[in-house]
């Protein structure tokens, strides 16, 4: 199964000084965690990577297996 490459909606900066984002992660419909927050809180880490408008129809082809 490829990576999780999906887009993810609900995020926004905070602070600049230090760096901060809120991030809202909801569970799965069976209650379990999204894999997302999985993953932040195996690694205690986390990447968000903006994509510009030229670059959007790129982006969608990605995340639409």
């Amino acid at each position: 199964m490829p990576g999780n490459i999906a887009p993810f909606n609900y995020f926004m900066g905070f602070s600049s000084e230090p760096a901060t984002m809120i991030v809202s992660i909801g569970h799965k419909s069976d209650g379990s965690e999204k894999d997302t927050l999985r993953n932040i809180k195996e690694s205690g880490k986390c990447t968000i990577c903006m994509v510009d408008e030229a670059h959007l129809n790129r982006k969608k082809l990605c995340t639409s297996w």
